[in-house]
């Protein structure tokens, strides 16, 4: 967006449409901005301050954006003054002058730009964090439920009678008074008293 604006100044800075001060503006102009960006993104990752809360990230990105833009304005300022000397259209005497004239025009414009992008690039991970923790919330909480429901029907709590620890009742045959199978459980031979006295 940057770079084509500057383009679009080149066009309507000169008395004659040129073309090569238009394409020399939007070629640097991406150079510089795609430059800063990525060097911010770096040292954000590289001080961790992706992962900071929104009152300990003010104190961060505030002097970001007056150091990136105050960088911006500068490095635009020499590109435009180069570029114009290049072509032979001298519209400041010096570069001294190319400053004096156009600092704080650019640098209004460079830290508005640089605001728009870093207040994004945060956003954008601190959404992302947000998001990770309520995945990982989430997670945890489905592993709590999940051992519960286990716990809820584990056979060998207290509670719980399970077939191993069942108590069996034997159910007595049928049989005659006096006889010994009355009182035998079934499935079981009976076993005279003699020899059971025996035993």
């Amino acid at each position: 967006m940057a770079a084509t604006y500057w383009a679009f100044n080149a066009y309507v800075s000169s008395s004659f449409f040129h073309v090569g001060l238009a394409a020399t503006y939007f070629l640097f102009d991406l150079v510089v901005g795609i430059g800063i960006t990525h060097a911010y993104r770096q040292l954000a990752h590289t001080r961790s301050w992706i992962q900071l809360g929104p009152s300990q990230l003010f104190k961060v990105i505030l002097p970001a954006i007056l150091l990136t833009g105050t960088l911006y304005a500068v490095l635009i300022i020499v590109k435009n003054y180069c570029a114009r000397l290049v072509f032979n259209l001298h519209f400041e005497s010096t570069l001294i002058v190319s400053f004096q004239r156009n600092f704080l025009t650019v640098l209004a414009t460079g830290i508005r730009l640089t605001a728009i992008w870093i207040l994004a690039f945060h956003l954008y991970h601190y959404a992302m964090m947000q998001i990770r923790i309520a995945k990982e919330n989430a997670r945890l909480a489905g592993i709590s439920a999940r051992h519960l429901t286990m716990a809820a029907v584990d056979p060998f709590r207290p509670e719980q009678i399970h077939h191993i620890t069942r108590l069996w009742v034997w159910r007595a045959g049928r049989g005659f008074r006096g006889s010994s199978r009355a009182s035998t459980p079934m499935g079981f031979a009976s076993v005279p008293r003699r020899a059971a006295a025996t035993r």
